[in-house]
């Protein structure tokens, strides 16, 4: 009797620990996720939003547009590559954490100056914060999340951005009307300056920062050699991702608004349902990684955003609009956190930050080139449907990529 009460007293103790050990975990892909919407939600794509109202403001070019969104990539793109290099040597929560905080610190210095190139420096340093959130959080999710739930934590983790953009959907355009755009930036910096510290006080809680990775120079060097044509390859299909998809999002509102004449209303409803959207695609895309397979998803994915970008081209009328809005938030949000869990599965679950930071910097590389483009396109052409019709074109390409995309046989 007394052997069985104890059996079963040790039995609860273990439950209980269980239970208080995923409770933590799913808190933490939670704060995970608000570190995106943070950095990328706010960071990245509110700039987008207000891109009309500040150039008229400050009277900039779109020449000017398309530099500073290069800066903010170049920032972005360099820091893939340090941040995903210094992970083990600095601890992954370090940079997150710190990443979040210096962007919210930037976001509430443009609500206050008024010089183009302080501005363009600050955008810049929001791409490096960006990058060095994103960039080790896939060493963060190893350490405590389970493999069996990888791929759908990333995939809610990534979504982040699109809870950041459903927020800004409807609180930018009341900002804006109200009290202008220096506004947007001032309560958009106060937000992730909050949850920057929340976050650090709840990862000092769990003893994130005293876990750092172990770098053997050596080891990686054999993995990327092993693994050269997979990190190549994947290389290849993140720098067309960012030539296409970055410009989509970024000059999808100035298209709308000064080339369509369409309402700020109507830009922000279709901001709305694109971040809408976008809550839960990234799980759903994980979800169906790990049943079908990466490759699969990475297909379904440049086919819709293929979809979504003739749509703007062919069909530029409010209806088609907000469907191809609807496809791109389907789309969009869940494609990113395919290429940390392709790495993680098909390359190298212990060098995956270090790996992800090499060819993240190839995403960068294509987003700034894909920004200085699509705004010095506008410039010349003083229209945004051949970026529209390129990026579709640019989708058919990934996709046959994505079909002869090689993948670990189950």
């Amino acid at each position: 009797m007394t052997t069985e009460t104890t059996n079963m007293t040790t039995t609860d103790t273990t439950n209980v620990t269980t239970d208080t050990t995923k409770a933590k975990n799913v808190i933490l892909v939670l704060l995970l996720t608000s570190f995106i919407m943070s950095s990328f939600g706010f960071g990245r794509n509110i700039f987008p939003i207000i891109i009309p109202d500040m150039k008229n403001d400050l009277n900039i070019s779109y020449t000017i547009i398309g530099l500073i969104t290069a800066l903010h990539q170049v920032g972005y793109l360099t820091f893939s590559y340090i941040s995903g290099k210094f992970t083990a040597r600095l601890g992954a929560a370090h940079l997150s954490v710190g990443a979040i905080i210096i962007s919210g610190f930037s976001l509430l210095l443009l609500g206050i100056v008024n010089n183009v190139w302080i501005i363009g420096i600050l955008i810049g340093i929001l791409g490096i914060c960006a990058a060095t959130s994103w960039v080790p959080m896939i060493s963060i999710v190893n350490q405590y999340i389970s493999e069996k739930h990888l791929s759908k934590s990333v995939g809610l983790i990534s979504s982040g951005t699109s809870y950041g953009v459903f927020i800004s959907g409807i609180a930018v355009p009341y900002l804006l009307k109200g009290y202008g755009w220096k506004s947007v930036w001032i309560v958009s910096g106060s937000v992730v300056l909050t949850i920057g510290l929340l976050g650090y006080i709840y990862l000092y809680w769990m003893g994130a920062f005293k876990i750092k990775g172990t770098y053997k120079k050596e080891l990686s060097k054999t993995v990327l050699a092993s693994k050269k044509y997979q990190i190549i390859y994947m290389a290849v299909l993140m720098f067309l991702t960012g030539l296409a998809l970055i410009p989509f999002q970024t000059y999808l509102i100035p298209y709308l608004r000064e080339e369509l004449h369409l309402s700020v209303e109507l830009g922000g409803r279709i901001w709305n349902i694109i971040g809408l959207i976008g809550m839960f695609s990234g799980i759903l895309i994980g979800m169906l990684a790990d049943k079908v397979s990466v490759r699969k998803a990475f297909i379904s994915i440049y086919f819709i955003i293929a979809v979504s970008a003739i749509l703007l081209y062919v069909y530029p009328i409010p209806l088609m609009i907000l469907v191809s809005g609807f496809l791109f938030g389907l789309g969009y949000y869940g494609l990113f956190a395919l290429f940390p869990v392709y790495i993680n599965k098909e390359i190298s679950k212990e060098y995956s930050a270090a790996i992800f930071g090499i060819t993240n910097l190839c995403l960068g590389i294509g987003s700034a080139l894909g920004n200085y483009l699509g705004g010095w396109s506008k410039s010349l052409t003083d229209s945004f449907l051949g970026l529209y019709l390129t990026i579709s074109l640019i989708c058919v390409v990934l996709i046959i990529l994505s079909i002869k995309l090689k993948e670990k046989e189950c």
